[in-house]
C-alpha cells in the first residue's frame, strides 16, 4: 500500500513536472516569437522610412529647385559617366581623383556639392609596414 501510495504521488509530482516544463517552453516561445515580430517590424519601420526620405524631393529647401552644375560639377559628371559607359561599373573614389586631376579638377572640392550616393569613397589600404616573423627571429 505505501508503495503503491508513493509511485501515486511520484506519477503525480512528474505530472506536474511536465506542465510547468510545458508552461515555461511555451512562454519561452512567446517571447521568441514577439521578439522576432518587433525585429521584422523594426526593419520594416526602416525600409519604409528610407523609402519615404528618398522619394522626398531633395530640393524642398528654401534655395528652391536645383541650379545647374557648375563647369566643374559637370566635368565630374562626365567623367563619372565616361568610365562607367566604358567599365560597366561605379568608378571608384581615388581613381576617379586620379582621372580628374590629371584634367586639372580637384574633385574633394567639389565632391561635397554633388548629389548624395553618386561618388562612393573606397577605402582602400592606407600602407604601413609588413614584418616577416620568420627572417626576424
Amino acid at each position: 500500500m505505501r508503495s503503491l501510495l508513493s509511485m501515486t504521488l511520484l506519477a503525480l509530482a512528474w505530472h506536474h513536472i511536465k506542465i510547468a516544463v510545458t508552461a515555461i517552453l511555451a512562454v519561452a516561445g512567446a517571447i521568441g516569437l514577439i521578439g522576432s515580430a518587433l525585429v521584422y517590424l523594426g526593419s520594416w519601420v526602416r525600409v519604409v522610412s528610407d523609402l519615404a526620405r528618398r522619394l522626398r524631393r531633395p530640393w524642398a529647401t528654401e534655395d528652391g529647385p536645383p541650379r545647374d552644375p557648375t563647369l566643374e560639377q559637370a566635368q565630374v559628371l562626365n567623367a563619372i559617366h565616361a568610365y562607367f559607359l566604358e567599365h560597366g561599373k561605379p568608378v571608384p573614389f581615388w581613381l576617379l581623383d586620379k582621372l580628374l586631376d590629371r584634367q586639372g579638377v580637384a574633385l574633394r572640392k567639389h565632391a561635397e556639392s554633388m548629389p548624395r550616393g553618386l561618388l562612393t569613397p573606397e577605402v582602400a589600404r592606407r600602407g604601413g609596414f609588413f614584418y616577416n616573423i620568420s627572417r626576424t627571429s
